[in-house]
């Protein structure tokens, strides 16, 4: 098995949350590195998910505006027409 290259990250958070995840670490047992590094997995895919929704969302309301412009455009230059 490859062994997986590590970097080390330091960060600065409240007393109050890093004594709360501190005593759950303690408690439940389990790595703080293994914890951070599935919860920033978790919230980089969560936030791409998110990202493509949005990405994808405004392309569907791009076609739709497309549709609703070209739908008003005979009637813009009939105007156009009479000034």
């Amino acid at each position: 098995m490859e062994e997986r290259q590590m970097k080390e990250l330091t960060i600065e958070i409240d007393i109050e949350t890093y004594e709360e995840f501190q005593a759950y670490c303690d408690e439940s047992r389990f790595d703080r590195n293994e914890i951070l590094e599935h919860l920033m997995e978790h919230f980089v895919e969560e936030s791409k998910a998110m990202m493509k929704k949005m990405k994808d969302g405004y392309a569907e309301m791009a076609k739709l505006n497309l549709e609703i412009t070209s739908e008003f455009t005979d009637c813009e230059n009939e105007v156009n027409i009479h000034l």
